[in-house]
């Protein structure tokens, strides 16, 4: 009789047991500015605060090298890529937009557009892209480059587009 109340404690305690996700955020240590409408100093992107990589001219660009390395048995369960940004000066600064998406083999298949609208101050957006592809795995990190640029919306224009950090947030178990 004693071993089933010693048993039944552990049974619950075991049953009970959950698994932990873990979160990791990762700075780009890359980046290629296009060729025609590039961002200025697009490496100022890397870090939080300061500087900016910034233009005039609507830019175009792509960050890399997130350096994430998960084990191999990871589960990734999220995916979002975190902005900082904002547009200053011109008649409307508020219609500028801000577009982001991913690609998981190094840029020749891109995930979808996701669009946000800018404003004059420095916000921080999350761009949830998990379910841009059917699955993400730990090697998949190793190939993942994010795209952004600055279009006008309405009519908008700004005399800079302005691009503080974007890091890349991963969950998993």
């Amino acid at each position: 009789m004693k071993k089933r109340f010693i048993l039944f404690p552990l049974f619950l305690m075991l049953a009970t047991t959950s698994v932990s996700a873990y979160i990791t955020t990762h700075s780009p240590t890359g980046c290629t500015a296009d060729l025609y409408y590039p961002w200025t100093t697009c490496s100022n992107a890397f870090a939080n605060g300061g500087s900016y990589s910034y233009s005039n001219n609507f830019p175009m660009g792509v960050w890399d090298t997130y350096n994430f390395l998960l084990p191999d048995s990871s589960t990734i369960s999220k995916v979002r890529v975190r902005t900082d940004a904002l547009s200053v000066g011109g008649s409307n600064p508020n219609a500028v937009q801000l577009v982001v998406n991913v690609s998981l083999d190094d840029g020749s298949m891109w995930g979808p557009e996701h669009r946000v609208n800018l404003t004059s101050s420095e916000t921080s957006r999350f761009f949830d892209v998990t379910n841009d592809f059917a699955l993400w795995t730990p090697e998949d990190l190793d190939h993942l480059v994010v795209y952004a640029a600055c279009y006008t919306n309405n009519g908008g224009t700004a005399s800079e587009c302005r691009l503080d950090w974007l890091p890349v947030e991963v969950t998993y178990i």
